[in-house]
């Protein structure tokens, strides 16, 4: 059996009079979280371990912040995942583990200034002495596939799950403006009664390898976030 995890949410540094903290931000709520916890989030945030990963990751940073917490590490796993600010999945396969582990999570496309990036860049390279050679890389626009493109541009659409992706793909749709767009692309054959709605699963879906395999790679290239609602 395969166990993938990532993190959900979104880092945000607070200034206080106290000093700065940081909090994840999952759902307009603020979570304060543990240094252990902290490790572990931020180890997942825009990544996606198996346990014995990231249990390994932990354990060095852990160390190397001279910070020993007196928990084990699937009591601050157990935790995290009870809090709702990781997700894990499981798979007889890794495709099937990666599947349940994004199926039902809602996609965030992220979207940054140009001036934002603009700033950061002049001042990496001007202000800080960074090789241009090396800026550039940093703030160079991922190479993105036809598909993983359609999929973005659906998700700055609608709020979307990776399986809501799935039937958006089986019909071929993407136009999603509206509310009759939207339902039309998830219920193409009619909307179904509200206890049968939640019945679909992507699994049995020709599209439900592609689909998954490119949202990962969206979320690994920084473009998306995941969300619980």
């Amino acid at each position: 059996m395969v166990t993938f995890y990532t993190a959900l949410g979104r880092y945000e540094l607070r200034n206080t009079q106290e000093g700065s903290h940081p909090v994840v931000i999952l759902n307009h709520r603020e979570h304060c979280l543990s240094i252990q916890e902290m490790i572990i989030w931020s180890s997942l945030i825009w990544s996606v371990y198996n346990y014995d990963e990231l249990a390994n990751i932990f354990h060095q940073k852990e160390r190397e912040a001279h910070v020993l917490g007196d928990a084990e590490f699937d009591d601050y796993i157990a935790r995290l995942e009870r809090r709702g600010l990781i997700s894990s999945g499981k798979g007889y396969t890794a495709i099937e583990a990666l599947y349940a582990l994004v199926s039902k999570l809602y996609i965030v496309p992220l979207s940054e200034s140009l001036w934002t990036k603009v700033g950061a860049f002049f001042h990496l390279t001007f202000r800080r002495h960074i090789p241009f050679s090396v800026t550039k890389k940093i703030f160079a626009d991922p190479q993105l596939c036809p598909e993983e493109k359609s999929l973005l541009s659906l998700t700055r659409q609608a709020a979307l799950t990776t399986e809501d992706l799935i039937r958006c793909v089986d019909s071929k749709s993407t136009d999603i403006s509206n509310e009759s767009k939207l339902m039309a692309a998830l219920y193409p054959d009619g909307i179904p009664a509200a206890s049968s709605r939640n019945e679909f699963t992507g699994m049995t879906s020709p599209n439900r390898i592609s689909v998954t395999q490119n949202i990962v790679n969206l979320y690994l290239h920084k473009q998306i976030l995941f969300e619980t609602i």
